[in-house]
């Protein structure tokens, strides 16, 4: 949440006003300069986060390695614009988490963790 403000309407009924902000801000912030040769979007993913932004979370567990060997060059880019011209060569889906974990795979290869049916509750 990046701000919250209450009106008083009377001694009953207040009105709200919420604004929420997704963690991928903190991306669009945060500016990187580095090079990257012979490396796959795992590595240069990783190793961008860990010099520019180590609270993020990039394990080989929420980033797969879906680009073999390439040489990558990050010239004042945000993290932001690096990750998405990373998915855009690998055709990756990618979201920040809400424990501040980058989750970067093949699109399509999450399976939704539940499914609809003509006959619900049938077992």
């Amino acid at each position: 949440m990046t701000s919250r403000n209450m009106n008083q309407k009377s001694g009953t009924q207040q009105w709200w006003a919420i604004t929420c902000t997704g963690n991928e801000y903190l991306l669009g912030n945060t500016i990187i300069n580095h090079t990257w040769t012979g490396k796959t979007d795992r590595e240069i993913i990783q190793s961008a986060f860990g010099l520019v932004l180590p609270g993020i979370a990039t394990s080989s567990t929420t980033v797969s390695e879906l680009i073999v060997a390439i040489d990558f060059e990050a010239k004042d880019l945000t993290l932001i614009q690096l990750v998405q011209q990373l998915a855009a060569l690998s055709g990756a889906d990618w979201r920040i988490t809400e424990d501040l974990a980058l989750d970067y795979h093949a699109s399509g290869s999450v399976v939704a963790p539940f499914g609809f049916s003509d006959a619900p509750n049938a077992f």
